[in-house]
This record gives structure tokens, sequence and C-alpha cells, in this order.
């Protein structure tokens, strides 16, 4: 077999094995069988600790662009994935290289995040909100910063939860509750009018659902908050009494997450653009969906298992 075809068909048994099987059916057995795949890829050091191949090819990468006097800055995103308890663990780690320019960080609110840029010299959760330092100076270069973002999708999906559980207060003494949520999908169903919301049973029964980021972000939005506030004051309907205060909450996060995006990206933008190192940024690559991306293909390599064993994890790997 070619250098050609083995690549394409280990990437084609890594993204869909049943998609393999059926074009090696369909192309009278073309392809190499899985068992030879699997020989291929004996060689490959898939054992917990640092990937080496991983670091082989971001340094390849980065001597292909300073062959070209072009340079290549780089975004860390750290993520985890619940795996089947067992008796080994697989650990992720990425080492900041010389010549590997890490500008930004981007994980979700797990707490060991926080612990680690705390660390290295972040303070992300000081008593004076004024007093937030979401960067932290490079180990080798004090002069260089290395900016935090946590990921916007996965932390309005924790306040969804959060809501969703305890029944929480704002600064006036408001009650904050998802009861209010469930009875607008409720009166939805008995009316058979929908206003200007895209909340259903799914968006109240998430919990099969807890990754999509469209359920949590429709209920924390301005239309739900203006239909709470016309079903209290408007309507004057006895089960939404005091649902301003939930209301007010969806219209808070709503407005707060896209200036807080906002804020983030502007301040690795204006840094980069001062540097002359990139012309435009590209907002999407400082997030985690694409190691979210890769974490659903490892899923699906085991007939999507969402929470695979240590060995098929590794042997998705």
């Amino acid at each position: 077999f070619s250098n050609s075809l083995r690549g394409f068909a280990a990437t084609l048994h890594f993204h869909s094995p049943a998609a393999y099987l059926f074009v090696r059916k369909e192309f009278l057995k073309c392809l190499p069988h899985q068992n030879t795949l699997r020989k291929w890829m004996q060689n490959i050091n898939s054992n917990s600790g640092i990937s080496t191949q991983t670091l082989k090819i971001i340094s390849d990468v980065i001597l292909n662009a300073q062959e070209k006097e072009n340079k290549i800055v780089f975004n860390l995103t750290i993520d985890e994935m619940s795996i089947k308890k067992n008796n080994s663990k697989v650990i992720k780690s990425h080492f900041m290289k010389k010549n590997v320019d890490v500008v930004n960080i981007t994980f979700d609110g797990a707490s060991l995040n926080i612990y680690m840029c705390e660390k290295l010299g972040a303070r992300l959760k000081p008593i004076d909100i004024e007093d937030i330092v979401p960067y932290f100076a490079h180990s080798n270069n004090e002069h260089k910063r290395i900016s935090i973002i946590y990921d916007a999708c996965h932390m309005i999906k924790l306040v969804r939860n959060a809501i969703a559980k305890y029944n929480l207060n704002d600064k006036d003494g408001r009650t904050i509750s998802w009861k209010y949520i469930k009875q607008l999908v409720f009166l939805q169903d008995a009316e058979k009018l929908y206003p200007a919301v895209k909340i259903g049973h799914r968006h109240i029964n998430f919990n099969n659902e807890k990754m999509k980021v469209s359920l949590a972000v429709q209920v924390l939005s301005t239309s739900v908050c203006d239909t709470l506030q016309f079903l209290e004051h408007d309507l004057i309907l006895p089960q939404f009494a005091a649902a301003s205060g939930t209301a007010t909450f969806c219209k808070m996060l709503n407005d707060i997450f896209d200036l807080l995006i906002l804020n983030s990206f502007s301040a690795v933008a204006e840094k980069l653009f001062n540097e002359s190192t990139i012309e435009f940024l590209l907002t999407y690559k400082l997030s985690q969906d694409h190691i979210e991306t890769w974490f659903a293909l490892i899923r699906r390599m085991n007939g999507y298992n969402n929470n695979p064993s240590t060995k098929q994890f590794q042997s998705s790997f």
C-alpha cells in the first residue's frame, strides 16, 4: 500500500469505522483490513504522558513556517473526558517547548485548571473583581504574557446547570428559579401558542444533552426575559409571580457573555496586533470546539460511547 492510501485508510477509519467497512466492502476490499491498520499503528506510543509524535508534528510545522519567514502563534486548549472507573489513568499534558509560541490558554471552569493558572501567577478568584489578573508571565520570559480565556460555551452551560439545581437570589433578594422556565414550557403546551422563544421540553429536560450549547443559550436569552416579564406584569399569571428576578438574570447573562467574550478576545488581539504578529484574528481558533470535536471522534470510535474505558481511549488515540 502506498503512503497516500495508508493515510487515507487510517483517517477514514478514525472518523468512522462503520464507513470504513462499507467502503472496503463496496470497492472490492481495496482498503487494508482493520487488523492491518492496527499493525501499522503498533509503533505509535499511545501511553499516558507527553505525545512525542504530536510534539514532532508541531516542530515540523514551525520549521516549515520559519523557512517561509512566517511566524506561528499557538492557542493551548485544555479539557478532560470522563472515563469509566479503572485501575489506570490517562493523563494528557502539554509542554511549552522552545519556539512554540503559546499566546493564550482556553479552558472550562474546572477547579484544577483555575488552580494551575493561579499557581503560575494569574488571579482568577480575587475578593475584589478589580483585582482579577487574567494572564501570567512566561516561565522563560517574564515580559511575555500568556492570556487566559474561559470557554464561554462551557461556562454558560455551567450557569444553566446551577440555576436548574439550586434556587439563587440576586443582590435585591429576588429569586432566580428554574421553575419559571418550566412553567413557561408547560404554558406553551397548554395554550398551543408559542411566543418568540425557542425553548421546549428538551431545554428543561437537558440531562441527556448537557453538552448541547444551544439548549443553554436559548434559555438564558433576552427573548425568555421579555416573555417572563410579559407573563408576570401584563397577563399577571399567578404561576409567574416574582419571575422578574429570573427574567433579569436571563437578560444579564445574555448581555454579559457577549461583553466578556469581546473583552477577552480584544486583549489577545490587541497584543498580537501591536507586535505585528498577525493581521487579523480568527476568534473561533480560541475556542474549545477543536478539542471537543476530537473527543467526539474518540467517542464515536467506540460506538458513540460517552464514557470510554482507559483501554478504549488509548486504542482510539
